[in-house]
């Protein structure tokens, strides 16, 4: 099947098809990991910050002893700012749950409609994107390996599969992928090599 998705033709950059979809997938899940690292440091820092904050400050508002003692203008609407980043880093450190789920919340229901026919299908391409995958980090492998100037090698390229899961988990085909019994064929291909 990858060789007839191969012939399928090239893209502008000289590129297959198949080949610039999984990249594609790649860039989706090296996303996903750049935004659960700056999630990951937003709450570091919140729990940092939250050590010098006593818990009490959550029930208090200021705004409102401010303007018992009669304080207006600047001052005032200075309160209530504070009072919001207080509020909204109690929230913050109460709401650490996990952004992917978020995600796929958000898009619940993508698959309804008739724009996105085409992704109906999207695990039975799979297969031939892991080939090509697979065959992508050989070759970045093989340029570091190499005594050239070791320009485009690298060691590992892990946004694929988040990419892959979380596709999957979006379109809802986890099931279906996993009928298709593509990671126990390939067991059973590596052994007989």
């Amino acid at each position: 099947m990858k060789r007839q998705i191969k012939r399928l033709g090239v893209a502008k950059n000289g590129m297959t098809y198949l080949d610039r979809f999984r990249q594609l997938i790649t860039q989706i899940g090296n996303i996903l990991g750049y935004v659960r690292m700056i999630r990951s440091a937003s709450l570091k820092d919140n729990s940092n910050v939250m050590k010098y904050i006593p818990q009490i400050l959550e029930n208090i508002k200021f705004e409102d002893v401010a303007q018992e003692l009669g304080i207006t203008g600047e001052t005032i609407e200075s309160v209530k700012v504070f009072d919001l980043c207080i509020k909204n880093l109690f929230k913050q450190a109460d709401d650490a749950s996990d952004y992917l789920r978020m995600l796929v919340r958000n898009l619940d229901g993508l698959m309804e409609g008739e724009n996105v026919k085409h992704l109906k299908l999207f695990y039975l391409i799979i297969p031939p994107l892991t080939l090509s995958h697979v065959e992508h980090v050989q070759k970045g492998k093989e340029i570091l390996q190499s005594k050239s100037k070791n320009v485009g090698g690298f060691i590992s390229d892990d946004g694929f599969a988040l990419g892959i899961a979380y596709l999957l988990k979006v379109l809802n085909q986890s099931e279906k992928f996993a009928s298709l019994n593509w990671f126990d064929s390939i067991l059973t291909k590596l052994k007989m090599d």
